[in-house]
């Protein structure tokens, strides 16, 4: 693993893996089970976890992310930021 990478683990619906398999730059990670949902699965550049924290924030409840812890705080930031506007 390289310095810069991080682990990542993300399980999927059936609805977040077929959201997922629209996205080209996932297809090395994205595994599904024959029930058709799945998960996300390798390392990632640390430096993709800004845009892993908003596309994985736009599956909603379709994704849950595992791991890394850091990716978990980058989506609780933003969604903290978004609640903000509508208080």
């Amino acid at each position: 693993m390289e310095q810069d990478d991080v682990s990542l683990y993300v399980e999927l619906t059936k609805e977040g893996a077929q959201r997922c398999e629209a996205e080209l730059w996932q297809a090395p990670k994205l595994h599904i089970r024959k029930d058709a949902t799945g998960w996300l699965e390798g390392n990632v550049p640390r430096s993709d976890i800004p845009f892993l924290a908003k596309f994985i924030i736009g599956l909603g409840n379709e994704a849950m992310v595992t791991k890394p812890p850091e990716l978990v705080n980058d989506m609780k930031r933003l969604l903290s930021e978004i609640m903000d506007k509508y208080v």
